[in-house]
């Protein structure tokens, strides 16, 4: 395959013929990096955007209470960082995972005092502990409900929590076996099947011997990965199908919001080199679809050609 190039001279032309940016645009430096305070500290753990800021958390920070701070980007020099919120006690952690609701109130997680999953709620002074251990890794904000991925819980089957708006009792939707890790990663994707309601996409990237795989639904949440409107898994073992989702963008302008998965142990590429799959369903109707087929990285996905996600079904999803 021919490959063009360019000199140094038509490089620095074809930047001439570019327009000036406006004169108010601030001169930022390529890349700004920042260190942790301290080792240990882990910073960067949990990012949120927060308008023209970030909320990122230090778990490590104030030795291992947390700290969750709002860094902004002046004109010029360093971040500025403004603490908002630290660990009410030493082994808090505060910030494994971090959430804003639509009032700019902050959510994150932690670590309880007797070592339970901790949920740190806009203005409360002490969190709601949660079942399992400190590891609510994952967030997700839908109108009033709250969902905490807690993938930890259950011999590390994990466990999806949902929080109603009424401060009832959490509702759990568990995991399909020890090692499942069920809720290490929640998003809300966007409308995936022309139905009118958005799908959310939860992650079990431990699940049917590290194979991985992503549950779907739409409404309240699934009692279990077998209930949930459509269930993906990983082609092979190690694929780790469900590292990561993502969604609720129309990339190919079909209408629909296309599914974004991270499978960091796929081999394809050589040994864990990891492929990021992009799904998306040409047709409507609701998606339901038990275990389903086993779904993963083909080389129609590779080619560009469409494939069917999910088996078509003219059934309404049921709703708990």
């Amino acid at each position: 395959m021919a490959v063009a190039r360019l000199s140094v001279g038509a490089l620095w032309a074809c930047a001439a013929c570019r327009p000036a940016p406006p004169a108010a645009a601030p001169s930022l430096p390529a890349a700004t990096w920042s260190a942790g305070a301290a080792p240990g500290d882990r910073l960067g753990h949990a990012m949120v955007a927060d308008g023209p800021a970030v909320l990122i958390s230090a778990p490590g920070a104030a030795s291992g209470a947390g700290v969750v701070e709002r860094w902004s980007l002046p004109a010029a020099g360093p971040p500025e960082r403004v603490a908002l919120r630290e660990g009410e006690h030493p082994a808090a952690r505060l910030g494994q995972a971090l959430a804003l609701d639509a009032g700019g109130g902050l959510w994150a997680t932690g670590i309880g005092p007797t070592g339970e999953t901790a949920l740190f709620a806009p203005g409360a002074r002490a969190p709601r502990e949660l079942p399992g251990p400190g590891q609510g890794t994952a967030l997700l904000l839908r109108g009033d409900e709250l969902l905490v991925g807690v993938p930890l819980h259950q011999g590390r089957s994990g466990s999806i929590f949902t929080l109603p708006a009424d401060g009832g009792p959490p509702l759990r939707m568990a995991g399909p076996g020890p090692g499942a890790l069920l809720g290490a990663a929640l998003a809300d994707v966007g409308d995936l099947d022309g139905d009118g309601l958005p799908e959310v996409a939860a992650g079990a990237w431990g699940a049917q011997s590290l194979r991985g795989a992503v549950a779907l639904w739409s409404g309240p949440a699934p009692a279990t990965l077998d209930d949930a409107d459509a269930t993906l898994l990983g082609e092979r073992p190690w694929d780790l199908l469900g590292a990561a989702v993502a969604g609720g963008a129309d990339l190919d302008g079909d209408g629909l919001a296309e599914l974004w998965i991270g499978a960091p142990g796929d081999d394809r590429g050589g040994w864990s080199a990891g492929a990021v799959w992009c799904l998306s369903r040409p047709h409507t109707g609701s998606v339901r679809q038990g275990r389903g087929p086993v779904i993963g990285p083909g080389d129609g996905a590779r080619a560009g050609r469409r494939w069917p996600t999910w088996a078509t079904s003219t059934e309404t999803a049921s709703r708990r």
